[in-house]
């Protein structure tokens, strides 16, 4: 709290590690105080269910925002993008997207491959791994394109690099 003073204070809603009361309330009178911001950060169902048991802390916030999950067509568009992205320190830098790695075609692996649960919870933080994970494929058989079968192999790999690290 203290290094936030005249800056921002991010806090993470997690349903499983739950905030305590003392610290709710240093939270409240550092609000009263007026020179810190404060933004609470999670889950939709998170944050819900702890602002419903915090009502003191509820009324304080004036504006709320709720970002939507990305969708599988969603998240193959940024992938393609990042792709696409050739700078020296770009995620497949030296490798290309073959042609055949239409949007829908990446969006049905990713749907197919990648969890909902994990998608929902990592969104687009995914997909630097899953480009990753297709350049050493591709690197593996000496190619410099990325097919749509590498692209496949670097979805899964990606998803369950995630998932483990993760626990799901």
């Amino acid at each position: 709290m203290k290094d936030a003073k005249g800056g921002i204070l991010l806090v993470n809603i997690d349903e499983e590690d739950p905030i305590n009361s003392k610290l709710v309330d240093e939270i409240i009178a550092a609000m009263d105080e007026g020179d810190i911001s404060i933004i609470f950060a999670g889950t939709y169902k998170a944050l819900n269910q702890y602002m419903k048991f915090n009502n003191e802390l509820y009324k304080r916030f004036s504006a709320r925002l709720q970002f939507d999950d990305l969708t599988p067509e969603e998240l193959a568009t940024i992938l393609q993008k990042k792709a696409n992205n050739q700078g020296e320190d770009g995620l497949i830098c030296g490798f290309e997207l073959d042609s055949s790695c239409s949007t829908i075609d990446i969006a049905d692996k990713i749907a197919a491959l990648a969890p909902e649960s994990l998608r929902r919870l990592l969104n687009a933080h995914l997909l630097d791994q899953m480009l990753i994970e297709a350049r050493k494929v591709a690197e593996r058989s000496g190619e410099k394109t990325i097919f749509l079968r590498d692209l496949a192999v670097g979805i899964h790999s990606g998803a369950q690099i995630y998932k483990n690290l993760l626990n799901l």
